[in-house]
């Protein structure tokens, strides 16, 4: 598990701006995955975790859903899931049980 305040997304998008792929990684590995996910957010920005509610797991994972949305229902989940590499993160189990989803990527 990975810890919140050390977690980053990494994410890319279409012409559309919506999120095509996305993976939560430990901040020390962002070096090696920017080049094939160029946005970022996360431990990497200023203020995470303090008091602005965007700037925690559930709130990112809310934002990026609705500001940019995900190309398709797979990608939606397949997102959801890499937040749930995160400790603590309970909310994604739910959401994956009440969507009728396994909590393993297919």
């Amino acid at each position: 598990m990975i810890p919140a305040g050390k977690m980053i997304v990494l994410w890319d998008t279409n012409d559309k701006q919506q999120i095509t792929k996305l993976a939560v990684e430990h901040i020390s590995h962002q070096p090696a995955s920017t080049h094939a996910l160029p946005n970022s957010a996360g431990s990497c920005n200023m203020g995470w975790l303090e008091e602005n509610p965007i700037d925690n797991p559930i709130g990112l994972f809310s934002y990026l859903a609705t500001s940019c949305g995900f190309i398709d229902r797979q990608t939606a989940m397949h997102a959801l899931r890499q937040f749930g590499k995160v400790e603590g993160q309970s909310w994604v189990k739910e959401i994956l049980s009440r969507s009728g989803e396994d909590e393993q990527d297919e």
